[in-house]
This record gives C-alpha cells, structure tokens and sequence, in this order.
C-alpha cells in the first residue's frame, strides 16, 4: 500500500518528497525535543535594546523578562506611560529587588540625571 506524497522537501540540496504521516511525527518529534531542550531565554546582543534578557518559548515568547516579571509583581500589565527600571543598571539582572516601575518621563530623567553624575538618592 503506498500513501500519497503531499510535502516536498530539499534535505542537504537534494530535493526528496515525504508523506504527510511522516512530516506530522518529523515536526512533532522537532517540536517535542525543543520542549525538552530549550532554555526559555536569550540576550540581545545588539540594537538598542541589548543586553536586556527575553523569553523564547512559552506563553510569553518574545517579551522581555523584567516587564513579565514587574506584571506579575503587580498583577496587571504595564500601563502605556509605565516603563521597568533596572536599578543596578544591569540589564539581564531581572531579581524584583532591582527592578522600579517608573512612568516614561520619570526614568527618561532619571537617566539624564545619572548621565550628569547626579547620583545623590536616585535609584
């Protein structure tokens, strides 16, 4: 009994056609193994905003760990005007303790002061 080819494929160049019964138990296995296998985040490396840390799988892929962590601190999301402050200015140090919720124009200030020097009491 042959099974209708229906998914066509280049494996290393060289073009080879499956059948739908093996494409389905190929993505799942693929699926299956980056479950077990994958470690939930990465740093950018680049751009303006690297150095901070994002979640690559799960429910919140593709968003950065210190907003996901401040919301669930809060238990809501982040306003439209609120922005996440890293007070140690380490990036990819998401620990709640050195995380502030700011509004926009706060920590735009906040930064300029620190850019000044201006450190006296401002975390």
């Amino acid at each position: 009994m042959t099974e209708q080819t229906v998914w066509k494929a280049s494996v290393r160049g060289v073009p080879r056609s499956f059948t739908e019964e093996h494409r389905l138990k190929a993505t799942s296995g693929l699926r299956s193994h980056h479950a077990k296998n994958a470690v939930g985040v990465s740093i950018r490396k680049s751009g303006t905003k690297s150095g901070y840390v994002y979640f690559t799988t799960g429910k919140n892929a593709r968003r950065a760990v210190h907003i996901v962590v401040m919301e669930d601190l809060l238990g809501r999301a982040l306003a439209p005007g609120e922005c996440v402050h890293h007070v140690d200015q380490n990036r990819s140090n998401n620990d709640p303790i050195n995380l502030r919720l700011m509004s926009r124009s706060d920590h735009a200030a906040l930064h300029r002061a620190l850019e000044k020097g201006v450190t006296n009491g401002l975390t």
